[in-house]
């Protein structure tokens, strides 16, 4: 009881003055909030008169204190018409300018090593963004909703776009990735509706999930050879976005009767009634996976493995909305073209499932 007592009464003599050395480490300089940090420089974390309709330019020094990062949410919600970031600035903080709604136009300097989560979210005014060489990722939701963007200049550095990161930047017309660029996060672009060609690098090896949903003026995109996977639905909603023509240029898959082969390895690698609706898939050998269920005609399938001598058919054990639909109609319903690899399965004759219609051929697991 007694160390307790001790340990609590140095606490209550310590808390004060760690305190008052956090805040120690804040200066003012001007309208200008900062904090040194570890080499000697300075991060601008407030800005003072933040409600001054001005054409800011942010100082490249405080105090004699070299300026390298703009901190997390800095300058938020903001009235600010225009900003220039100074050359020797690094890194700009989560939600640095989120919501800087009258700001129309930014300059972002060269040294820009990184570009925080909410960085840019709702600059809606904003029409150009160019991101300089150096910047290896876009963080999440960075450009989120600046609907008048019309130009956006990606470095040759970049390689991570993160998740929602140009979602709504529906005024972008034509988007070139850049020839490192290796993942688009999920819904990275979309309901970007004025988008109409894509350029994807041959370095480009992942899509996420809805990547490009929604973009309904969306005609022009080609898939690169690099590319080893999508995640569910990348196209859904592009309505106007021919899958035939998007596979056409694509030598190593052929679309037959619906189902896409890779040719290289013999492996189907996804199907769909409908383009827009592609689900995922990955590349694999000697084996072939339709991953989840497709949005066909026939529900059963959430996963599908065919080799060359045998083939196993698997049914998601939580889900019991088809299990009264036999492997045969299904196949011959919705996978025509896999048909003919299943002709030789074996049968387990009539195996029933708890509160549901009996299968008439193989189990569905």
């Amino acid at each position: 009881m007694r160390k307790l007592m001790i340990c609590l009464l140095v606490l209550a003599l310590c808390l004060p003055c760690a305190l008052a050395e956090t805040e120690m480490t804040r200066h003012i300089s001007g309208n200008w909030v900062y904090v040194l940090q570890e080499d000697g420089t300075a991060e601008l974390v407030d800005y003072l008169d933040d409600m001054a309709r001005i054409d800011l330019v942010i100082p490249a020094e405080v105090d004699g204190y070299a300026v390298t990062a703009i901190g997390d949410r800095a300058m938020q919600e903001n009235v600010f018409q225009s900003v220039v970031i100074p050359e020797g600035v690094t890194r700009i903080g989560v939600g640095a300018f989120y919501w800087s709604y009258e700001m129309t136009a930014v300059t972002l300097p060269s040294t820009l090593r990184e570009i925080g989560d909410y960085a840019f979210k709702w600059c809606a005014e904003v029409e150009v963004f160019a991101i300089p060489e150096g910047v290896r990722a876009i963080g999440r939701e960075a450009f989120q909703g600046n609907y008048s963007m019309v130009s956006l200049t990606l470095p040759d550095s970049l390689e991570h776009i993160g998740m929602l990161a140009f979602h709504g930047c529906s005024n972008l017309t034509t988007l070139v990735l850049p020839a490192n660029v290796k993942t688009i996060g999920e819904r990275a672009f979309d309901s970007c509706i004025g988008l109409m060609a894509v350029t994807l690098p041959d370095s480009l090896e992942y899509i996420g999930v809805d990547a490009f949903a929604n973009c309904t003026a969306l005609t022009e995109i080609t898939l690169p050879q690099s590319l080893v996977e999508m995640a569910d639905y990348p196209f859904r909603g592009c309505t106007m976005l021919d899958m035939e023509a998007l596979l056409a240029a694509w030598p190593a898959y052929q679309i037959i009767g619906g189902v896409v082969y890779d040719m290289q390895e013999m492996a189907l690698c996804w199907w769909s009634a409908r383009g827009a609706r592609l689900r995922s898939w990955r590349r694999s050998t000697g084996s072939a996976s339709l991953i989840r269920r497709s949005e066909a005609a026939c529900g059963t399938f959430h996963s599908a493995k065919f080799a060359y001598n045998a083939a196993t058919v698997k049914k998601s054990s939580a889900d019991h909305s088809c299990y009264d639909i036999s492997r045969e109609h299904c196949i011959q319903r919705a996978l025509p073209e896999l048909h003919r690899l299943t002709t030789d399965l074996p049968s387990t004759g009539g195996a029933t499932h708890e509160g549901n219609q009996p299968c008439h051929s193989r189990r569905l697991s």
